[in-house]
């Protein structure tokens, strides 16, 4: 529903939000490394690895509806899941703007309450 970026303050390598992090929206972290049209082409290579993980886990964890990936990108843009939030955290995409995102998580969320 959502893709966002998160950098490391200078010279460490956590990124987490609540560890000094810095949330970007992911065009504009992808932005100095292709152009808009590999940007899109990437972003739905991204949305294709978070549909292939939630089918791999749902036999698992049938009552799972919602996932959140950590993926980092080594240097030749190579996604790696580093791992699978079973309840990720909407808000952050409040902190960078994307309210529609937030909007359309939210809703999801309360019609799955149902």
């Amino acid at each position: 529903m959502g893709m966002l970026g998160r950098v490391a303050q200078q010279g460490k390598v956590v990124t987490n939000y609540h560890s000094g992090g810095t949330l970007k929206k992911i065009d504009g972290l992808l932005e100095p490394y292709m152009q808009k049209g590999e940007r899109e082409q990437f972003k739905q290579r991204l949305a294709r690895l978070g549909e292939e993980a939630a089918k791999q886990l749902h036999p698992h964890f049938p009552a799972l509806t919602s996932i959140g990936l950590d993926v980092a990108l080594g240097k030749e843009l190579h996604p790696w899941i580093l791992e699978v939030n079973f309840r990720p955290d909407p808000y952050i995409f409040r902190k960078v703007g994307e309210y529609q995102v937030f909007r359309n998580i939210m809703k999801f969320k309360r019609s799955k309450r149902k």
